[in-house]
């Protein structure tokens, strides 16, 4: 890749990660298709490379790699808060040090009917006022310099209710690792994927 395809593709990946947090979470083979190539097209319009929009929408192959690599991010992007969230869960919901019964009963405390939204989940007071959700939107969108919230804020002011969706059931997720009793991690089990998790959110 050139210098101007890299920057092109750099703009189209910040489009695309802002479209999967504020509308859509987890979008299906067909949605991130389309919406790879719209991000694309909506990034060689911001920056004005009308020779690299041609090419795109002219040269079947070259629109096929570009759109490819910006396809990436829905499983990055989720990846990522995840990560975020694991670190947060235990703080914020009391896990640390309780045995295994009681951290079973823990976790299906907070899991029956969403009460880890609330900011008080065992009087459910507070909907979706839980302050691990201004924690995680902080270190997800705001705190790095050129991050989705920071080049596109009008996207997330007010924070949309897909992002709110996003994070809360990024917060099952990481609750449901504990539903044993123990930190259970392990390739294919619990994954923060569509399959798993899109019903949820």
């Amino acid at each position: 890749q050139t210098p101007t395809s890299r920057a092109v593709v750099k703009t189209a990946n910040s489009i695309f990660r802002v479209y999967v947090a504020t509308d859509n979470g987890f979008p299906t083979e067909d949605e991130i298709a389309a919406h790879s190539r719209a991000s694309f097209k909506r990034a060689c319009k911001e920056l004005k490379r009308t020779e690299i929009l041609r090419r795109f929408e002219e040269d079947a192959a070259y629109a096929a790699i570009q759109a490819k690599i910006v396809a990436a991010r829905p499983s990055q992007i989720r990846g990522e808060l995840k990560s975020k969230v694991q670190s947060a869960v235990v703080g914020h919901y009391g896990l640390h040090g309780l045995s295994k019964s009681k951290l079973e009963a823990r976790i299906a405390a907070l899991l029956h009917e969403y009460a880890y939204v609330f900011r008080n989940p065992d009087k459910r007071e507070g909907f979706f006022r839980h302050p691990i959700f201004t924690e995680i939107f902080g270190a997800q969108w705001l705190r790095k310099r050129g991050e989705a919230a920071g080049e596109y804020a009008a996207a997330f002011n007010p924070v949309p209710l897909p992002t709110l969706a996003l994070v809360a059931t990024a917060i099952e997720c990481a609750l449901r690792d504990y539903v044993k009793g123990f930190k259970e991690i392990r390739r294919g089990v619990n994954e923060f994927s569509g399959d798993s998790y899109r019903g949820s959110y």
